[in-house]
């Protein structure tokens, strides 16, 4: 009987297992990708307090407070501005020959361990100890949009200074289109100008007022820009969360457009076959059973149907995350998958050709050929 409906509805459920293969990807896409912001938000976060340094302030004299601090956390210096690369190997086919580009800086004095934690995508063995000799990290849109690979040289100009450093990990950076290079502060010229500079800090035993209070005194200032974990993180979950609520909505809309269809299409097969129920009541079939066997089709089309498309979904959610992702933002999430919402879209299907079921009945109630005889 499943046979002869498929056979009928071949083009319908092709289609309908394309949709129901779109909501798992989708709904794959959304949670992967709120769950590895957060993940890698927290990485990115690991310090309880963030000092920005003022405008022409001496973040040398800072550095050497926080470093006689006695019982203080784990801390670092950060320094942002911009670099210009090109690969040293000249030879090489693959993204950087001669050219030269401009990409982002991001450099830490010292390594501390707040950033020794990151799930790094690609790395040699102990890269942050390499990072401290010259060795330098690229996040992964750099890699992607050059094809640079952990081992590569780069010829890294900063300010007048050239030099050559070997890439010894690529580390995620959602979120962002553009380039970036992660080298230690130790490494940079003295010639080199940042275009913003702060302190990641974790008091310690040190009260935060404290470390506040020696800033202030180093850099004759009492305006400081302090900002705590929570506000940053705050401040970055509400920037996606908009993100966030328009893709659960699309996930939601493709769900109720996969089962508005699958409703539509059950009910137009059986309606076009009520003589054939009907000739069931004729022959002598009790009107419970027929209902049974109603309710047993419908189920079964609506849960072949959605059970049928996992395998597809499974295939578009790799596609979505390892091919256009990337080619779209210039970064891959995980290839995670949800279960539990294979179960739920189960449900779903159960509940639809029941509700097919039910409406068939009704249409049946009416059929005055369907003997009301009970066993």
């Amino acid at each position: 009987e499943l046979a002869v409906m498929f056979r009928h509805l071949a083009l319908p459920v092709v289609a309908l297992q394309f949709a129901m293969a779109t909501v798992l990807a989708v709904q794959a896409l959304v949670t992967t990708f709120e769950g590895t912001f957060e993940t890698w938000l927290a990485q990115r976060l690991e310090a309880e307090f963030y000092v920005e340094v003022p405008a022409n302030a001496d973040a040398d004299m800072a550095a050497a407070q926080l470093q006689s601090l006695d019982g203080i956390g784990p801390w670092h210096r950060v320094i942002r501005g911009q670099a210009h690369i090109a690969r040293a190997d000249s030879g090489s086919q693959r993204g950087l020959v001669d050219e030269r580009i401009a990409v982002d800086l991001f450099a830490l004095m010292p390594i501390s361990d707040l950033v020794t934690k990151w799930s790094l995508l690609e790395s040699v063995e102990e890269p942050w100890q390499k990072l401290e000799t010259d060795s330098v990290m690229i996040n992964e849109q750099l890699a992607r949009r050059y094809r640079l690979e952990v081992g590569d040289t780069l010829d890294i100009r900063l300010a007048d200074t050239n030099r050559n450093a070997e890439v010894v990990a690529i580390y995620a950076d959602y979120g962002r289109p553009a380039g970036e290079i992660l080298m230690a502060g130790s490494a940079l010229p003295a010639a080199f100008k940042p275009h913003f500079q702060s302190f990641s800090v974790t008091p310690g035993g040190v009260a935060m007022s404290d470390i506040r209070g020696r800033l202030s005194d180093t850099w004759q200032t009492s305006e400081l820009t302090i900002r705590d974990n929570n506000s940053i993180r705050a401040l970055a979950s509400k920037v996606f969360s908009q993100t966030f609520l328009l893709t659960r909505a699309i996930s939601l809309l493709t769900l109720l457009l996969a089962a508005m269809a699958l409703l539509i299409m059950g009910w137009v097969f059986f309606i076009t076959r009520v003589k054939y129920f009907q000739l069931l009541g004729v022959w002598g079939l009790p009107a419970s059973k027929v209902r049974r066997q109603l309710r047993r089709l419908s189920v079964a089309l609506t849960l072949t149907v959605t059970i049928a498309a996992l395998p597809l979904g499974v295939w578009l959610t790799w596609v979505l995350v390892s091919r256009i992702n990337p080619l779209a933002f210039g970064w891959s999430l995980p290839m995670d998958l949800y279960p539990l919402f294979w179960i739920e879209l189960g449900l779903v299907a159960v509940a639809t050709g029941l509700i097919i079921a039910h409406l068939m009945r009704r249409q049946l109630g009416h059929m005055d050929s369907i003997k009301q005889v009970e066993p």
